[in-house]
């Protein structure tokens, strides 16, 4: 965007964050993110750095079933973006259903395109953004006021197909129980976009982008973990290091956890009192095994879910705990893309979503990963046919104590703050600190929210909040803003009014008819 001179400060070894790869004996697993959803936001960041076509530079490998899902009974489905395929699947369980199908990806639709157009591509700094008309007409397609269970219940009756609809609301953290209907767009997303693998891993995304800004002069220090971020009154004036280095600044953005950041990098005890009242998303036990054997009736992703799906939801998200039947997600990397195991062998994430803890406990911990691995162990192994602990040849596990240690993760939090109604839009952290002229957040903890696709759209989102400011355009996008927001509310209370009157103008014709007749 212009001549500016940028530094990046990262904690770790290793770039990407949480978007990181994991390389032990051979084998490659994708430490945190493994779904590429929404292609077209890589293509238009592709686009706008001019990287030539995301699909092409990253090499993806679309995923012929998106999921094989798995139920307690072992009945399992494969979904796609194949409709004949999802008919035939929809039909076999429950008769008669597609036509519903249809109706609930119309409505999925609905949430998926206004949540584009209306929350993801703004970064909802005021209310001024928010409110208007076409807005406050776009709220009652976006079903907030149900839960995504209930809504999705309404168009089918077999218990399989509601938890293969909802189940996908565990991306952003969220029991399906608890998550607003909107939230269905991101199973409308695999549906009809489908699911992509890079070569290489999902961390290639960040190698090219990294390649990139090197190329612009971007210098990248690692093992340089922040320690504090230094303010002169309401500017930012740089950055203590761990090591004692002061690093001055015109400008800081920072992407590491929002909350981490307000109450270790900080002393706004304010903006502390005010995010210790958010919730956050839960934790997750994640197993890296390399295997000597090639496995069957595994794709490149699957789920397998609980028989008492809600009780499970209850135990992670109430009881903060690891249910006592859980529901896990298992990533094979090495069904796409052969270099991520050796010749005939496999490379398995395995995800276990379980409760954050209050406190952590190391003895806690350590009883919560020996539960969820025999518990998948056992489920795996009689799925598949194969004693699965017999061929596991290369092991790494992280747990919330390891989340929190090694990406500054709150309560081992995974996904950063939940996203029920009151921390979405204008109820979550700003992208800018309301306090500081010059300090800026990006990532899962702040608007727009959390998955890697939103978090690109959020970088853009922030990249032009940023040059904006230096451009010293800011007083008038917020003079328009409220001009805009007065036109728009004139404009609605003369309408509105309008037709108040006309009604009652009709109203009383009809009543004087009916007193005549």
């Amino acid at each position: 965007m212009g001549n500016y001179k940028i530094t990046v400060l990262e904690k770790n070894d290793f770039s990407g964050g949480r978007l990181s790869i994991i390389n032990k004996d051979g084998y490659r697993f994708d430490q945190g993110p493994s779904l590429y959803l929404m292609p077209w936001v890589f293509e238009q960041a592709w686009l706008d750095l001019g990287l030539g076509k995301a699909e092409k530079d990253l090499d993806l490998l679309k995923c012929a079933t998106n999921y094989r899902v798995y139920f307690e009974d072992d009945d399992s489905v494969k979904l796609s973006t194949d409709m004949s395929q999802v008919k035939q699947e929809l039909e076999r369980i429950e008769p008669g259903s597609f036509p519903n199908f249809l109706k609930w990806l119309s409505q999925s639709g609905n949430h998926y395109h206004i949540s584009c157009a209306r929350v993801l591509s703004r970064p909802l700094q005021s209310i001024f953004e928010l409110v208007n008309l076409t807005d406050l007409l776009s709220l009652s397609k976006l079903h907030l006021h149900e839960n995504l269970y209930n809504w999705t219940s309404k168009f089918f009756r077999n218990e399989k197909l509601i938890q293969m609809l909802t189940f996908q609301s565990m991306y952003m953290g969220m029991s399906p129980c608890d998550a607003p209907a909107t939230y269905s767009l991101l199973a409308y997303s695999e549906f009809t976009e489908g699911i992509y693998y890079p070569k290489g891993g999902f961390h290639k995304v960040v190698e090219k982008l990294e390649r990139f800004a090197k190329d612009n002069n971007v210098e990248f220090r690692y093992n340089s973990p922040v320690k504090q971020i230094l303010k002169s009154g309401t500017k930012a004036t740089g950055v203590l290091l761990e090591t004692g280095e002061q690093i001055e600044a015109d400008v800081i953005l920072c992407n590491a956890d929002l909350v981490y950041s307000y109450n270790a990098l900080t002393d706004d005890a304010e903006m502390q009192a005010k995010l210790a009242k958010y919730e956050h998303t839960c934790s997750v036990i994640v197993f890296y095994w390399g295997l000597d054997i090639k496995l069957p009736n595994v794709d490149a992703h699957t789920i397998y879910l609980a028989g008492d799906y809600k009780q499970s939801f209850e135990d992670i998200f109430k009881g903060h705990t690891l249910p006592k039947i859980p529901s896990f997600y298992v990533h094979c990397p090495s069904k796409m893309d052969e270099s991520a195991a050796p010749p005939n062998c496999e490379a398995l994430m395995i995800l276990v979503p379980v409760g954050h803890p209050n406190e952590f406990s190391d003895k806690e911990i350590s009883e919560l990963k020996r539960r969820a691995r025999s518990f998948v162990l056992q489920r795996m192994s009689k799925n598949i046919g194969i004693d699965l602990a017999k061929h596991i040849v290369s092991e790494t596990v992280n747990d919330p104590i390891t989340w929190n240690q090694k990406f500054n993760l709150p309560f081992g939090s995974a996904l950063g703050l939940a996203h029920g109604i009151s921390q979405v839009t204008i109820f979550r952290p700003k992208m800018k600190d309301p306090k500081t002229d010059n300090l800026y957040f990006v990532g899962a903890s702040t608007n727009p929210g959390t998955g890697v696709p939103i978090v690109m759209l959020g970088a853009k989102l922030a990249s032009n909040m940023i040059n904006d400011d230096l451009q010293g355009v800011k007083k008038e996008i917020l003079a328009a803003a409220i001009f805009s927001f007065t036109f728009r509310m004139i404009r609605f209370i003369i309408f509105f009014s309008l037709g108040f009157f006309i009604f009652k103008w009709y109203h009383s014709l009809s009543m004087k008819s009916s007193q005549e007749l």
